[in-house]
C-alpha cells in the first residue's frame, strides 16, 4: 500500500498513457518558462524606461540644458527647411542617373539663337579721276581731228584781246559746221572747254562775227557757247563715257580761225 503508481505491482503503469502525459505536460511547463522570461523581460524594460524617462524629465526641468536643447533643435529645424527650400533642386539635378533609368529632359534654352552673318560683299575698287589736258586728248589713238588740218593738235601761245593763253588746237570755219574733233568711248566725266578768237584771214575786221563751239553726245541736245572776237570764254560739259564730238560754225560767210584748249577728268591717262 506504501507504493506509488509507478511502483505498484497492483497497478502497472500503461505505457500509452505515460507518454500521452508527458507529452501534454512538457509544452505546458515551457509556455509557464516563456511567459516568466517575457514577463522579466518587460519589468526590466518597464524599469529601464521608467529610469530613462526620469533622466530626461530632470535633465529638460533643468533651465540650463532646457535652454541648450531648443536652442539646437531650433537650429537643426532652421538647417532642415533651408536646405529643403534652397538644396533640393541643385541635389536632385546633381544626382547621377541610375542605371537602366532614363535621363531627365532637359527644358529648352532660352538663349537666343545666333544667325550667322550674310556675307559681306568685296568693297567696289575706288575709281579714282584726274585731268587730263585737251592736248592729250586729242592725240589719242582712235580721236578723229579732220576739222585741225595737217597740223592737227599742237601747243601754241596766241594774244586773244587782252588774254595770253596756252592753246591746244586752231581750227579754221567758216559759216558750214564743221566737226573738228571725234572722241570714242571715254572714260572721262567731264570737259572744261575754252575757245576765242582775235584775227581773220578773208576780209578786215568783223566785229560783228559770232563763231558757235558746240559739244554733242548721243543723243542729248548738243552744249554750246557763242563767242565773239578778243573774248575767252569757257564751256563746261558732262560726259557720260559714249561717243562725244566738237562742232563749230560762224554766223558769216568766210574762212575764220579759232583757238580751243582745256582739260577732262578722266579715270585713265588718255581718257580711253
Amino acid at each position: 500500500m506504501g507504493r506509488g503508481i509507478a511502483g505498484s505491482r497492483e497497478f502497472p503503469l500503461n505505457t500509452r498513457v505515460v507518454s500521452h502525459l508527458r507529452h501534454r505536460i512538457a509544452p505546458r511547463r515551457k509556455r509557464q518558462r516563456a511567459r516568466q522570461a517575457l514577463s522579466g523581460e518587460r519589468a526590466l524594460t518597464h524599469e529601464r524606461s521608467s529610469s530613462e524617462l526620469n533622466w530626461w524629465k530632470r535633465v529638460s526641468e533643468h533651465p540650463l540644458w532646457a535652454g541648450l536643447i531648443a536652442t539646437v533643435v531650433g537650429g537643426l529645424l532652421v538647417l532642415v527647411i533651408w536646405s529643403a527650400f534652397h538644396g533640393g533642386t541643385s541635389n536632385a539635378n546633381s544626382r547621377p542617373p541610375v542605371a537602366g533609368s532614363k535621363s531627365p529632359i532637359s527644358s529648352p534654352s532660352t538663349t537666343t539663337p545666333t544667325t550667322s552673318a550674310s556675307p559681306t560683299p568685296s568693297p567696289t575698287p575706288t575709281v579714282t579721276y584726274s585731268n587730263v589736258s585737251f592736248l592729250v586728248l586729242c592725240n589719242a589713238p582712235g580721236v578723229s581731228t579732220q576739222g585741225l588740218g595737217l597740223n592737227g593738235c599742237s601747243s601754241s601761245v596766241e594774244r586773244v584781246g587782252d588774254h595770253v593763253e596756252n592753246w591746244d588746237a586752231q581750227a579754221f570755219v567758216s559759216i558750214e559746221p564743221v566737226q573738228v574733233l571725234a572722241f570714242p568711248e571715254t572714260t572721262c566725266r567731264s570737259l572744261t572747254l575754252k575757245s576765242g578768237f582775235n584775227d581773220y584771214i578773208d576780209g578786215g575786221p568783223a566785229p560783228s562775227l559770232r563763231i558757235t563751239v558746240a559739244v554733242a553726245q548721243g543723243s542729248a541736245a548738243p552744249v554750246s557757247v557763242n563767242t565773239k572776237q578778243d573774248e575767252v570764254y569757257t564751256l563746261f560739259v558732262k560726259l557720260d563715257g559714249g561717243p562725244w564730238d566738237i562742232s563749230i560754225t560762224t554766223n558769216l560767210p568766210g574762212t575764220w580761225s579759232t583757238y580751243l584748249s582745256g582739260y577732262a577728268s578722266c579715270s585713265t591717262s588718255t581718257g580711253q
